[in-house]
Formats: structure tokens, C-alpha cells, sequence
């Protein structure tokens, strides 16, 4: 099922405040599929505000939040944003839109709202296509359901999932595969990738 969730900014609200509000709503509203992110900007010459309009995709797997960063600080938004992330392997960005201010006695020129993903699993929304590497726990049977992890280029990694075994073959434990989550139902496709 896709909703639709709208934030905008209150005349008062600081850009900071705003992005706070952002992530607010999608903490509520996890776990989904984020499918887009519209951001538009009220054109009030005094003191312009933002809308940010999200496309959620419900039930998904995957819990979103929102950051914002700025030059502000004395510390450019890109050594920042990549300080951010290196602190959190697992979290992966999604949307980057630009926040700056444009009123001229506005200080903040340079800022950016980043929409990230709490977790390296694909979200069954804007990047529903993607399939992943994963490897069963456990013997998983031809259409029925098991525990799989997500194996990633350093080896396993968490979290776990539940897939359940598309293919024509019983999925013996320790043995790698595909898994994809189908979109709008937050559902595990998985498919061992040779016979026992």
C-alpha cells in the first residue's frame, strides 16, 4: 500500500528544526519502503520554508531516518556527511536535498537533509530492485520459510531475515543465494544458488 506523508516547515522552525521534524516522521512511520522524496520550497520572500512531501511504501523491512548537516559548524558538509556514515557502516543514504537558505542575511548557504537507511537491506521501495546476497542458517525447504543472513563483500553480516525458499530445491544451511524483498509487502524471495 503507498501513502503519501507531508511535512512543512512552521514560519518559526529553524531549516535544523525542520530536518528534526523530517526524521521524526519517518521513525514513526518505519518499518516501510520509501519510494521518493519531493522537497519544494514556499516562496515567501521574507522568510522562505520547505515541504517535504514522502512516498511510503507499507509494510517494509527497513527503518528510515533523516540528518542534517552544515557548513555552520566550520567543517565543509561533505567531510561531515562522510565522518557521519564511516561512524555507521550499516547505514546507507537514500535522498540528499539541499537545505541551504537564500535569503541573503541567512548564514546557512550550505546545508544538505540526508535520508538514510538504518540498515544495508534494500528498502522494497526506492531501490525495490535490488537483490542481495544472503546465506541460510538452517536447512530451508522448497516454499517454506527460514533465517537467512546478509552476506556482504567483508563476509556475513547481520541483521537477519526471514526468506522464504522459491526454489525448486531443499537450501542447506550455510549455503549462499538471492533474496529480494517483493515491493509492498515487505516479503523475502529467496532462491539458493546451486544444489546440495
Amino acid at each position: 500500500m503507498i501513502s503519501i506523508l507531508a511535512i512543512n516547515q512552521e514560519l518559526s522552525q529553524s531549516t535544523e528544526a525542520f530536518v528534526v521534524a523530517v526524521n521524526n516522521a519517518l521513525a514513526a512511520a518505519s518499518p516501510m519502503g520509501l519510494q521518493d522524496v519531493f522537497l519544494t520550497r514556499r516562496l515567501d520572500l521574507s522568510n522562505p520554508r520547505f515541504n517535504c512531501t514522502l512516498s511510503l511504501a507499507s509494510p517494509g523491512p527497513v527503518s528510515m531516518r533523516a540528518v542534517y548537516f552544515t557548513a555552520l559548524s566550520g567543517t565543509p558538509v561533505d567531510v561531515q556527511v562522510a565522518a557521519f556514515f564511516a561512524a555507521n557502516p550499516s547505514y546507507r543514504i537514500l535522498f540528499t536535498r539541499d537545505v541551504s537558505q537564500e535569503v541573503r542575511r541567512s548564514l546557512d548557504h550550505d546545508a544538505v537533509m540526508v535520508i538514510y537507511a538504518t540498515t544495508l537491506l534494500p528498502n522494497a521501495g526506492q531501490d525495490r530492485s535490488r537483490p542481495v546476497i544472503v546465506q541460510a542458517n538452517a536447512l530451508i525447504t522448497p516454499g517454506s520459510t527460514g533465517e537467512v543472513a546478509l552476506v556482504g563483500a567483508s563476509g556475513v553480516l547481520s541483521p537477519l531475515i526471514m526468506a522464504r525458499n522459491r526454489g525448486g530445491i531443499n537450501w542447506m544451511a550455510g549455503v549462499r543465494g538471492y533474496a529480494q524483498v517483493r515491493p509492498g509487502t515487505g516479503v523475502w524471495d529467496g532462491y539458493p544458488s546451486c544444489c546440495p
